[in-house]
């Protein structure tokens, strides 16, 4: 199993449309983002940088973000 690393995603509700920072526990950089389809892509380059080149990866997107987002919230407002 590859290294493990721990992100700090902060998803703001208060603005039209979507927008995060990520940013890996370790370093002072952050990374903005405007799309959530982005996001994911971003987690999910940065777990293949670091796996194992024979481990099997799964280069699909399609409804990893959507599903959680299409989800109808909890009372309180999770989802």
């Amino acid at each position: 199993m590859g290294e493990t690393a721990l992100y700090v995603v902060r998803v703001w509700r208060e603005t039209e449309g979507f927008r995060a920072a990520v940013r890996r526990v370790e370093d002072e950089d952050t990374r903005l983002f405007d799309d959530a389809t982005e996001v994911a892509r971003y987690l999910e380059a940065s777990a293949l940088a670091t796996q194992p080149t024979s481990a099997p990866v799964s280069s699909d997107l399609s409804g990893a973000v959507t599903n959680a987002l299409d989800r109808p919230a909890e009372p309180g407002g999770r989802r």
